[in-house]
């Protein structure tokens, strides 16, 4: 009777191994498939890398969320500038679609401690910050004067160090959902001198930290 071939397979690769018999033996663990290694891989590279980012960016550092409210015309450091913020005054909202927002200017006066010419910087990049009663966020300078000179968004002035503090004008544009208050918080953002870049190379900046001062500021409504 001819064998199944199956079985005579199976018949030719078994033998009987005389050898000691282990009572510990067992079975070999299969090995890991790619998306078992993906699963356990990714998620391990992932929180590697927030680690690696965290401590990069001060992550591990002491606290320095702290905003200390000084009184108003007292001087506030924010690097090499240093300001000093004496009245606010709230533009109502203009007749054209791109005016329909409340302006909110503080005033006062800034000057340049260091040794290069700086600007407050705007939008994102901005160091100072206007806040109120009804007002949700913290709102990015929108433009400044200097002195005389006018400054928006798409132009550019300098503080020149070296001189007296000269007159400063700070705009900021809040929502047209907002109602004006008889004060505003101006906060100017703390600045140190250090490594600015990603890497670490050592070339130093400029750069804000969770700190700063603030000061309650009058404003009217032009």
């Amino acid at each position: 009777m001819a064998l199944d071939p199956l079985a005579h397979r199976v018949a030719r690769q078994t033998w009987l191994d005389a050898g000691h018999l282990d009572p510990d033996w067992r079975w070999p663990r299969p090995p890991m498939s790619l998306s078992r290694r993906l699963t356990i891989g990714i998620p391990i590279a992932v929180i590697a890398l927030v680690v690696v980012l965290v401590a990069v960016f001060g992550g591990f550092g002491a606290r320095t969320d702290r905003v200390v409210r000084v009184p108003l015309g007292a001087e506030m450091t924010s690097g090499p500038l240093v300001y000093t913020f004496n009245q606010a005054v709230i533009t109502a909202p203009g007749k054209y679609a791109y005016d329909k927002v409340w302006t909110v200017s503080v005033r006062g006066t800034v000057r340049n401690t260091g040794t290069d010419s700086e600007t407050p910087g705007l939008s994102s990049f901005a160091t100072v910050l206007v806040t109120a009663p009804g007002i949700d966020d913290l709102i990015d300078l929108y433009s400044y004067k200097i002195g005389t000179r006018l400054n928006t968004a798409y132009n550019s002035g300098v503080v020149t160090p070296g001189l007296p503090a000269v007159p400063v004008t700070l705009a900021f544009q809040v929502p047209l959902t907002w109602h004006p208050t008889s004060v505003v918080r101006v906060i100017v953002q703390t600045q140190i001198y250090t490594d600015v870049t990603f890497l670490k190379t050592g070339e130093q900046g400029w750069s804000p930290i969770a700190a700063g001062t603030e000061a309650v500021v009058p404003a009217v409504v032009a």
